[in-house]
């Protein structure tokens, strides 16, 4: 992997701490060296070329996606969508839409056109030239598609072809075809497989030309039809693939614009095109001297390094017919020299050939449109992070990748489009919270022209809190305005926002005056209803249809208000400091029948916990029992935090927090609520946190005694986290607790809450929680890790074993652990580690095929960066992939 010959070669220094185990072996190492030096200029010369057209093409062509100002004229975009209408009719064929694509579209996106275009404009062709590449791997026959040679040229004029994984399949089921012509006689089948021998050659050609040609008609139109510009392959690097039978990386060598990987696909349409092209019996000879070139090319190619039959096999498992033609024909560097080989091919040597019947019809659509598909969660997570950060660039970086994957013309694409409402509500919310005003208008007309959502409530919500977050108040009362003016029917969620926003923009009474305003109106409106039901009754069936048409008139229904504006109304203002306010807002709700909530305390509680209003906070719980109200996360959280967060207990000595503990588990269970396992992790995590690195880290034990011990009489076993929380601690101990944490590990005994060698079984074995079933990953990455920081590599070792198997462990804890490797000179099991991890990395980053994975070995190649890598390579550890055939 190119991942790890990058590394090894950043940290190839002269004088090394350490040699690797291969060069103390001796002289075998030198030729491996030289090999892996030519490996690593090889794929360094194609990262530098794509790096340098890259760069060049950001800062001089960068353009930008629908929604933003483009060099793209109207027309061009209104071509666009009609491309996109037409894909989403099933009776549209692929081929009315390259003829559609191909007179209105494509002559404006040709040569230095296309870098004025957005990218959204090559992603369309992309799509289409992908179905019209399908169709036509379908029936080469079909009227109205264009020839492989012009798809291919197509593809490269617009840039299509920097992936040749996605045009390979068509040159093999082009190939497919002309031998499955081979058979008939007919004198309409030679004709029909002249021609697409042809065609065959002249999209070679296509691919073969160098990109200042293609890109350049005029340039194209003046070069010979023979012509294809082979460049001279380097011989030191054939002999090396000759060594290593790779025929893949050989050829590649014939294509230096793309990476050898990237020739993989690539490889069996250019063997089957060898064997047609040098078959005496199939291929005219005009065709075979047109690409002669090509096949000298190819030639010496082969006549240095090649494939086994087994391995030649296993390329055309889809197309098995090929595969046993082009077999038939091994090895092929006789076959330009006018040999048959087929006449001396033994049956038993095709039999031998695995060819699998599986389908040939490939996949790429398909996968392409699940890829989209499955992105489109990950890219709204990713800008809800970006919205939380308040990035602007990232949230304009998010914009692209959503467009890109749900613009492309196809009927996925538009189905996805349409189905993304909640990402462009979201979209609006984070441009009007940045205030970027003219962006969030700008994705609502792209919302409602182009994609053709028309807005929701939800969509109206989303400006508001937008408004909100930036303390709006003309934004938050133009936006209502025009809500109520729209005639959509509102709900419970807007109005919150609507009063929060108010409050929190700093105009509290407009905010109150607000939640009075729905109340208000709700009355309103039970009064109208019920002079309707009267006016309905008196009427009887006599006016029944006077009555029904005179309520023909549709009437937006008015809202009750409920808890959630006025936890709403309530939490602002006491954000602003207004707690007068705050509890009037509390019993104007009482009056009017809306009872409090578990939010309603808990937005009550914590001014009252952070004054340190001890009696007023006994009160509230008081209350909270009373009504059957439980307490949850947020209550356990705000009590804790006042009691125990901010080294509150710091200065008061064990005897003191331990009785701190006591009240506090006291109160809550005085007022009927329970401790669950996540309070209780809570408190220790608090205890613990404040006590690190003060007094040796054994301040706080009493008090976590305490806890262990309330746990233990609860029956409650300890959960995975609190033995994490444990664990960490001891470590963090000065010195550190190691027969503390053996105990947790070997005993499930959290000990005297830390105190050494004082397991608490020892003196009081009812305090002592029960111990899990099992410990998670993180606890023995902990566990690992704080042994390894120590230095101690025989526990560390020992324990790893519990997590050696999972690819999830953190390379935070393989770097401690191979850093305290190295230290002790244990160079062995350190070089057992890199291999162990380096094999599993690889199987996983390599997993798959298909498009929809290729996004996710990208994003998986980043844990490579790490420093762990690096380490390894600094040390001779990091050991080359075996070369693939």
């Amino acid at each position: 992997m190119a991942v790890f010959r990058d590394i090894v070669e950043s940290h190839r220094q002269p004088d090394r701490a350490r040699q690797s185990p291969k060069i103390r072996d001796g002289t075998r190492v030198a030729s491996e060296e030289q090999d892996l030096q030519l490996d690593q200029d090889e794929i360094r010369q194609v990262q530098q070329k794509h790096q340098e057209e890259e760069q060049r093409q950001h800062q001089e062509n960068e353009q930008p996606s629908v929604g933003r100002d483009s060099a793209a004229s109207m027309e061009l975009y209104n071509h666009l969508i009609k491309l996109t209408q037409m894909r989403s009719q099933p009776e549209t064929s692929p081929a009315a839409l390259f003829r559609f694509f191909e007179t209105n579209m494509y002559p404006h996106m040709r040569g230095s056109l296309l870098r004025q275009l957005p990218n959204i404009f090559r992603q369309a062709a992309q799509q289409l030239m992908r179905s019209v590449s399908l169709a036509k791997q379908n029936d080469f026959s079909a009227a109205g598609l264009p020839t492989v040679a012009q798809i291919t040229q197509i593809r490269r004029e617009l840039d299509l072809l920097h992936v040749p994984a996605f045009w390979a399949p068509l040159m093999v089921a082009l190939a497919a075809e002309i031998v499955a012509r081979k058979s008939n006689d007919s004198a309409e089948s030679k004709r029909t497989q002249a021609a697409l021998i042809y065609d065959l050659v002249e999209a070679w050609r296509m691919f073969s030309l160098p990109d200042i040609v293609v890109a350049d008609q005029g340039a194209l139109d003046e070069t010979p039809s023979t012509e294809f510009r082979m460049p001279t392959p380097d011989t030191s690097k054939l002999e090396k693939y000759a060594r290593r039978r790779s025929i893949q990386r050989g050829l590649a060598c014939l294509f230096p614009r793309y990476a050898p990987p990237q020739m993989r696909e690539v490889t069996p349409a250019l063997l089957a095109m060898y064997a047609i092209l040098t078959d005496a019996n199939m291929t005219p000879p005009d065709a075979k001297n047109q690409a002669r070139e090509l096949l000298d090319a190819v030639s010496s190619i082969l006549s240095i390094t090649n494939a086994g039959r087994q391995a030649v096999a296993a390329m055309y498992e889809e197309y098995p017919a090929l595969g046993a033609y082009v077999l038939s024909r091994w090895p092929l560097t006789g076959a330009s020299q006018g040999v048959d080989v087929a006449a001396t091919s033994s049956q038993t040597d095709l039999a031998n050939a695995t060819f699998s019947p599986t389908a040939s019809a490939p996949s790429e659509a398909k996968a392409s449109r699940e890829a989209r598909r499955a992105t489109l969660d990950g890219i709204h997570k990713q800008l809800l992070e970006a919205l939380r950060a308040r990035n602007l660039q990232e949230c304009e970086a998010v914009w692209e990748r959503f467009w890109a994957a749900v613009s492309l013309p196809d009927v996925e694409g538009a189905d996805l489009m349409r189905n993304s409402a909640e990402i462009f509500n979201t979209f609006i919310m984070a441009f009007t919270m940045m205030r970027m005003p003219n962006r969030a208008i700008s994705v609502w007309n792209t919302m409602t022209t182009i994609a053709g959502i028309q807005p929701t409530l939800r969509t109206w919500t989303s400006l508001m809190v937008g408004y909100k977050r930036t303390s709006n108040l003309d934004g938050i009362h133009a936006i209502w305005a025009k809500l109520v003016e729209s005639g959509i029917q509102v709900d419970t969620a807007v109005w919150t926002a609507r009063i929060s926003g108010l409050i929190e923009s700093g105009d509290a009474a407009a905010g109150v005056a607000a939640l009075e305003e729905m109340q208000q109106q709700w009355e309103e409106w039970q009064v109208l209803q019920a002079a309707k039901k009267a006016t309905e009754a008196a009427g009887g069936n006599r006016d029944s249809s006077k009555s029904a048409s005179s309520s023909a008139a549709p009437t937006i229904k008015a809202i009750k208000p409920t808890i959630e504006p006025v936890n709403a109304a309530i939490a602002g203002l006491l954000r602003k400091g207004n707690l007068p306010a705050a509890k009037k807002v509390l019993a104007w709700a009482g009056q009017h029948g809306i009872e409090p909530d578990i939010i309603t305390f808990n937005t009550i509680l914590r001014p009252l916990v952070r004054a340190g209003a001890d009696e007023e906070v006994a009160g509230v719980l008081n209350i909270m029992s009373q009504r059957g109200i439980n307490l949850d996360e947020a209550t356990i959280t705000i009590l804790l935090d006042g009691t125990f967060g901010n080294g509150a207990l710091a200065d008061r000595s064990g005897e003191e927090q331990a009785e701190a503990v006591k009240q506090l588990l006291a109160e809550i269970e005085a007022a009927g609520l329970d401790a669950n396992l996540q309070t209780y992790a809570k408190i220790i995590y608090l205890l613990l946190e404040a006590d690190t690195g003060k007094g040796g880290g054994h301040h706080a034990s009493k008090a976590v005694s305490v806890v262990l011990k309330r746990m233990r009489q609860r029956g409650l076993a300890a959960s995975e986290h609190i033995y994490t929380i444990l664990a960490e601690h001891y470590f963090a101990c000065n010195p550190p607790n190691i027969e503390a944490v053996r105990s947790l590990i070997e005993r499930g005994d959290p000990g005297e809450a830390s105190q050494p060698s004082q397991p608490l079984s020892a003196s009081s074995p009812s305090a002592a929680p029960l111990p899990p079933l099992a410990f998670d990953r993180v606890f023995w990455e902990r566990v690992v890790r704080g042994f390894a920081q120590l230095g101690d590599t025989d526990s560390a070792q020992r324990y790893f074993v519990n997590i050696a198997d999972s690819l999830s462990v953190t390379s935070s804890t393989l770097e401690d652990l191979l850093r305290a490797l190295i230290h002790n000179n244990e160079w062995e099991a350190a070089e057992a580690l890199v291999a162990k991890i380096q094999a599993q990395k690889l199987l996983w980053v390599q997993s798959g095929n298909d498009e929809a994975t290729m996004s996710s070995r990208t994003v998986g190649a980043r844990q490579f960066r790490h420093r762990f890598w690096h380490l390894a390579a600094e040390h001779g550890l990091l050991q080359m992939e075996p070369q693939q055939q």
